[in-house]
């Protein structure tokens, strides 16, 4: 058995799986078993469910040993079949785990030095921030923290450089510490670090081994049947991972009075991607974690889309929304509850065609939380002041009897589907209605003007861009279909809707001045902003904040700089670059490549800054050539500088 101890995992595996080696798998489970019963006993907080999630894990690797890919790195590959044995046992449950968790927000900071103090903390949402991560920062934390390899190990089995591994290895523990911070659990990286490295992995039962090896050998003949059940539905949800890009898995943490709570009913927290890849679906974001998200748009596949937890867009009933692909005026709509026709932007907002996706989730004053975000990143805050503007007043034309359907069907449902030439909507008012409503966040009835379910809304924002005001006297909820041709744009198109608005609908559309509430919008004092900079323009603009370390960076690609571009990457990426561009190659070549690379980027805008740490940020961007990206700033020795190319 010496020489079998020596061999790397996936030697050990192919002994296995060519020549039925029971020794070289005994050896694979004593070698992981501690690190599958840690993150089972996580999830599930009982040891004996965690011994059977643990045999279950095994059997799959067992069965699945001819198939694993030559490149897999089995400690990250158990610890996903492990969370997914872990899910599925929990959905099948349908169950509630109480676990040790300190008291939420108390208002007092972790003692510093105290990594258990630590560990109490983060240990119930462990699972979860790993989740979020991208799997080579995972696989980073697992062999890192979880099989306590050294940095040369960790290096050799991502092949990289060792210097490449321990900048992975700080990035993907900032990302956690990030994690938790949003959470209000406040610590360093290293104290992160320190709790990682000595509680994530503890010993499984002594007889545990014994039992998992006998049980795997057998591929799980010999299990009982509840665990075969387990095996079979973590196979099925491991196959339908592959297909899915994401999969919706955590816990929804209900915090109470010192001790939280996970609820799990099903997969309990869907990841932000499955939310923002189906913002159709009511579910995922009924049962997203508490959070506030806006950035620069990832899924120009899906269009336009905004969906709220109940009611219909931007009501004050919603307690959360998430919208994809929208322009910030839209964004803004959501965050102060008026449409885009009842605002005054400043002129760069009002012409960009940027595109964001945001998700709104926290249950306490969720548009105010929102509209403080817009400000956090763009510095843009609203105030409402009511001024004489061109408005359209919706009338019933003549002695005309209106052409709309009556909705009977008593539901709260509303349908809207927006399009060039065809609007259709169902259970629609003409305008707002006064009714009380159940406040799910805080469980007292309120008043709710609901303007959402409003033709006029849709109307004025959609497509005409001026206020409607709503004068037909009509009060009944309505299914409407309006058409007119998808060709025409601009002035053609709005008077091409008003003439469908008369001989379709019955109603007409009448200009007029009138005072109206406006939500004037402006950037708050001391904030900079700017439109695109050409790359005609670009300069070196130092290193003193993340974003002009970045232009100086692009400067020195435009320029043919090479030594002042090599100056503004940090250590770790210039040694990435020059070993993957500039292997054998000349200045000369290597600012070509530069120039050629800044041609495709054309002129840019930062779109915003998300702050990682004091010393590690991430800037948005976007480009009028290659569309929207992101790149990664460290601050070094007071300076800043870039960490990654854009992507």
């Amino acid at each position: 058995m010496q020489h079998l101890q020596e061999q790397d995992d996936l030697e050990l595996l192919r002994q296995y799986a060519d020549h039925n080696s029971d020794d070289a798998f005994a050896v694979l489970v004593a070698r992981h078993i501690n690190q599958v019963y840690s993150a089972a006993l996580r999830h599930v907080g009982n040891p004996v469910r965690a011994g059977e999630i643990t045999q279950t894990v095994f059997v799959i690797l067992a069965r699945k040993a001819r198939s694993l890919r030559k490149n897999t790195l089995l400690s990250a590959w158990l610890y996903q079949t492990t969370r997914f044995a872990s899910l599925t046992f929990l959905k099948s449950e349908i169950r509630r785990a109480r676990r040790e968790h300190e008291a939420y927000m108390q208002g007092t900071l972790n003692d510093p030095d105290d990594s258990a103090e630590t560990w109490k903390q983060v240990r119930p949402v462990l699972d979860i921030a790993l989740a979020a991560l991208g799997e080579p920062d995972r696989n980073a934390i697992v062999l890192r923290f979880f099989d306590n390899r050294s940095l040369k190990q960790v290096a050799a089995a991502l092949g990289t450089s060792e210097d490449a591994a321990k900048h992975r290895v700080h990035r993907a523990v900032e990302k956690l510490r990030h994690f938790f911070s949003k959470r209000g659990f406040t610590f360093s990286a290293a104290v992160l670090s320190s709790a990682l490295a000595t509680h994530s992995v503890e010993a499984a039962p002594a007889v545990l081994a014994k039992t998992v090896t006998t049980a795997a050998l057998a591929k799980g003949a010999t299990a009982a049947g509840s665990t075969l059940t387990l095996i079979k539905s973590t196979l099925k949800l491991m196959a339908w991972s592959k297909v899915k890009t994401t999969i919706a898995a955590g816990a929804v943490l209900l915090l109470v009075a010192g001790t939280a709570t996970v609820s799990w009913t099903g997969f309990s927290t869907p990841s932000i991607e499955y939310t923002f890849q189906h913002p159709s679906q009511q579910r995922p974001l009924e049962k997203a974690a508490p959070m506030v998200v806006l950035r620069p748009a990832r899924y120009p596949n899906l269009g336009s889309r905004v969906q709220h937890m109940h009611g219909p867009p931007f009501s004050r009933a919603s307690e959360r929304f998430v919208g994809v692909n929208q322009l910030l005026q839209w964004a803004l709509a959501a965050a102060y509850d008026v449409g885009p026709e009842q605002m005054l932007l400043p002129r760069e907002i009002r012409k960009s065609n940027f595109t964001f996706d945001f998700l709104v989730t926290v249950p306490a004053n969720p548009r105010g939380a929102f509209a403080d975000e817009i400000r956090r990143q763009f510095g843009l805050i609203g105030r409402r002041e009511t001024q004489q503007h061109d408005v359209l007043v919706l009338k019933v034309a003549g002695a005309s009897v209106p052409l709309m359907k009556v909705n009977r069907s008593g539901s709260t449902d509303h349908g809207v589907s927006v399009n060039r030439g065809t609007l259709a909507l169902v259970n629609f008012h003409m305008a707002g209605q006064v009714a009380t409503v159940r406040d799910k966040a805080s469980g007292s009835t309120i008043l709710n003007t609901n303007l959402d379910d409003s033709f006029v809304r849709v109307l004025g924002g959609c497509y005409l861009g001026l206020p409607v005001i709503d004068e037909t006297g009509l009060t009944d909820a309505y299914d409407i279909q309006l058409q007119w041709d998808a060709k025409l744009t601009g002035t053609a198109q709005a008077k091409a809707i008003e003439q469908a608005v008369r001989n379709q609908l019955g109603l007409e559309l009448v200009p007029e001045q009138r005072s109206v509430e406006m939500l004037v919008v402006e950037y708050e004092d001391g904030h900079e902003h700017g439109p695109p900079i050409p790359q005609a323009s670009w300069t070196h603009a130092g290193y003193d904040t993340p974003e002009a370390a970045f232009e100086s960076a692009l400067w020195a690609m435009t320029s043919g700089d090479v030594q002042t571009f090599l100056n503004s990457l940090t250590p770790d990426a210039k040694k990435d670059f020059l070993a993957r561009d500039g292997k054998g190659k000349q200045q000369a070549q290597i600012a070509g490549q530069n120039r050629t690379k800044a041609a495709r980027i054309g002129d840019f805008q930062i779109l915003a800054r998300e702050n990682l740490s004091d010393d590690e940020a991430t800037l948005f961007i976007h480009s009028t050539k290659a569309g929207n990206a992101q790149v990664t700033m460290k601050k070094l020795d007071g300076q800043w500088r870039m960490a990654d190319e854009p992507h």
